[in-house]
């Protein structure tokens, strides 16, 4: 069943399994996307949580016909609270961190390390296009910028991993 028509249910019976429904949908996916822009494994588990808190909170005003998709909305919470997160310099656990690589393929690591380098604004934009899929539109109203933002910072990270991926060559 589509977003929409499953948060109009939400909205005219108020029922807890329609809104758990919802979230479980995105749940792994906005996992992953936490988990790559924190590197911490136990910090994108408490963002998550605190996430759907945020949804479960605010979810009465939201209106898909004045504001973007439910996916996008959920991908905006995410993106502001891991920002909020980045102020606040919560350290990240390096031990948690060597365990991760570890056990990941030493390609899917280089890969991993080369998007961790790249600077926010551009991170942002390769994990919400590449892993998340959203469009370069759902892209800019998610990290409120203009389109063409979206896109040039798109286009300096690829360049920018382009560069640093010639030094694994």
């Amino acid at each position: 069943m589509a977003d929409d028509v499953l948060l109009r249910q939400y909205q005219a019976d108020n029922k807890t399994e329609i809104l758990e429904q919802l979230l479980l949908r995105y749940r792994t996916r906005l996992f992953n996307f936490i988990y790559r822009l924190t590197h911490n494994h136990a910090l994108s588990e408490d963002l998550l949580q605190e996430l759907s808190l945020k949804v479960i909170k605010n979810i009465k005003r939201f209106r898909p016909e004045r504001e973007t998709s439910f996916r996008q909305w959920l991908y905006q919470i995410a993106v502001n609270l891991c920002r909020d997160n980045a102020r606040r310099k919560v350290p990240t656990n390096n031990m948690e961190l060597e365990q991760v690589a570890a056990q990941t393929q030493d390609n899917r690591l280089e890969i991993e390390e080369l998007i961790a380098g790249l600077p926010k604004e551009q991170k942002e934009v390769i994990l919400l296009k590449v892993y998340s899929g959203l469009t370069f539109r759902e892209i800019a109203e998610t990290l409120k910028c203009p389109l063409n933002t979206a896109i040039s910072r798109m286009h300096y990270a690829l360049k920018t991993l382009r560069e640093k991926a010639k030094q694994y060559v």
